[in-house]
């Protein structure tokens, strides 16, 4: 299984990013980093579990 971080626009229904990863532990890490950078709380972000095949070809994996 793997996880990605998806960034939301609060006024936006569909994800603005999102960031593939192996490890819980570092989807989780990435997610604070971004939650520290959204100072006015315009996005929201949220973990996902992905199944590996969904994801589509060419995006970039952190393992």
């Amino acid at each position: 299984m793997y996880y990605k971080v998806v960034g939301y626009v609060r006024a936006e229904p569909e994800p603005e990013e999102c960031v593939y990863f192996a490890s819980k532990e570092e989807a989780n890490t990435e997610m604070e980093h971004l939650e520290l950078m959204n100072t006015e709380g315009e996005n929201i972000y949220k973990i996902e579990e992905i199944d590996p095949e969904e994801i589509p070809d060419g995006s970039e994996i952190v393992i």
